[in-house]
């Protein structure tokens, strides 16, 4: 069964990025619209199934408070720093820095959490986290901290990264080379699309390219200013989604975007989040139709309400982030260690003689 799905992964991922370089702004809001509600409310409750990969049964609620926080502070931030006042960006300044640390936290949180058990113990760990956080935001430089934490941790460290980093862990388990060749195939793909132009006649739909701005203009942005090979002029370029390396990045977006939620649809017989008893169907499809709906009404707010829903989805995997990372590890310390206790030739024929 795990080859099956590592074979239509392989094909999943041609899918994808075929479709990112014809019509990566309908692609990125189509797949945004309508699968990344469906995805954050069964990958949700499938976490919930198995405690978040917590200790404790409550342990989550660690997770909720921060996300909750760092969405009032991204608010309130958003707010203040389009108000004329000229004491809004100072306090915007501070606000910000409230977000950057409850990523920073929402990131140490299981590691603590697994360390600790004790009510106080984890909430002295973690307060020792938000003043390094904090001072390395004060003290160095605050922007990239915002960056990476705020925009490009929720965003491409998720779909992308950890998505690569869980189909590694599987494919090494279970010593798949279709597994292996996705892994493969899915950081090619990645790197070509930033890498190389396509044809101009290829960039269709420009009329979406608007609500791809609404959707993923500031995860654009972030990557025009961080490409290392980019000058300053390049970068500039970019942040315009039509020009060339900005249509680049759009299809880089487009294809993480979309094969992330594939990968986790593709998985129905492994995850099995479908055969679970009573599994409250109609609240899932009612919820994630009044998400498309409010799309569909008021986009904007669309992007408010849901994307609440999306960053919860990824404190929520953060444990298993963890985990699948350590697992990743674990097993390629034990591929080595087997590698290296191999006898030499000369070992062989003298326990043949």
């Amino acid at each position: 069964m795990i080859g099956n799905i590592d074979r239509l992964n392989f094909f999943l991922v041609l899918m994808a990025c075929g479709v990112a370089c014809l019509a990566p702004f309908g692609l990125l809001v189509v797949a945004y619209v309508v699968l990344g509600p469906l995805h954050y409310l069964t990958e949700i409750l499938w976490l919930e199934d198995r405690q978040f990969f917590l200790p404790k049964r409550y342990d989550s609620r660690w997770l909720t408070g921060l996300c909750l926080a760092g969405v009032l502070a991204g608010i309130v931030t958003t707010f203040l720093a389009s108000n004329d006042a000229t004491w809004a960006p100072n306090l915007a300044f501070h606000t910000q820095q409230i977000a950057v640390t409850a990523a920073l936290l929402a990131v140490a949180t299981p590691l603590v959490l697994w360390k600790f058990s004790g009510a106080q113990q984890r909430l002295v760990a973690l307060s020792a986290v938000g003043v390094v956080g904090s001072a390395c935001y004060y003290l160095y430089d605050a922007y990239s901290y915002f960056l990476l934490l705020a925009v490009l941790l929720p965003t491409v460290v998720h779909v992308y990264i950890f998505t690569g980093a869980f189909m590694l862990s599987g494919a090494i388990k279970s010593r798949s080379s279709w597994g292996l060749g996705a892994v493969a195939l899915l950081v090619c793909c990645g790197a070509g699309l930033v890498l190389f132009d396509l044809p101009s006649w290829l960039l269709l739909e420009t009329r979406l390219a608007s609500a791809y701005e609404l959707t993923m203009g500031h995860v654009h942005r972030a990557l025009a200013g961080w490409l290392p090979w980019q000058s300053e002029r390049s970068a500039i370029d970019a942040n315009s989604i039509l020009s060339p390396t900005g249509i680049r990045l759009s299809r880089f977006l487009a294809f993480a975007y979309t094969y992330h939620y594939l990968n986790w649809f593709s998985k129905t017989s492994l995850i099995g989040w479908h055969r679970r008893n009573q599994f409250p169907w109609i609240k899932v499809i009612g919820l994630w139709a009044a998400c498309v709906i409010l799309y569909a009404v008021n986009y904007e707010l669309g992007l408010t309400v849901v994307g609440v829903l999306s960053l919860l989805h990824v404190f929520y995997e953060l444990p298993l982030n963890w985990l699948s990372i350590g697992a990743m590890v674990g097993q390629l310390q034990n591929r080595l260690r087997r590698c290296s206790t191999v006898p030499s030739r000369s070992q062989i024929s003298l326990t043949v003689e």
